[in-house]
């Protein structure tokens, strides 16, 4: 993946964060250790360092069963696959959730 395609990805997770629910957004908030919901403004801004959220997400999550099927799951230095993968990070997260 080269950079414009990540900047792509990063302008389309911009539109995607714009329009969650409220369940997803509370699973976004718990990535960022919130309790209050981000307003528009923040969550766009925050976009800037989504690579290292869901890096640090992923080191999280790596071992758990959700990840057993996914074997293949790494970043890279730069974050282009991290940008890619925080759509999988934030359901992981909700399904997670869901089932506590």
């Amino acid at each position: 993946m080269n950079r414009q395609q990540v900047h792509e990805r990063m302008v389309h997770l911009t539109d995607k964060l714009l329009y969650l629910n409220k369940d997803e957004l509370l699973v976004f908030n718990q990535i960022h250790g919130r309790q209050k919901t981000p307003d528009v403004s923040q969550i766009s801004a925050e976009l800037m360092i989504l690579p290292r959220v869901v890096e640090k997400s992923l080191m999280q999550l790596r071992g758990s069963r959700l990840l057993s099927n996914e074997p293949d799951l790494e970043f890279t230095k730069d974050g282009e696959d991290a940008a890619v993968l925080a759509p999988l990070i934030i359901r992981l997260r909700f399904e997670e959730n869901r089932e506590d």
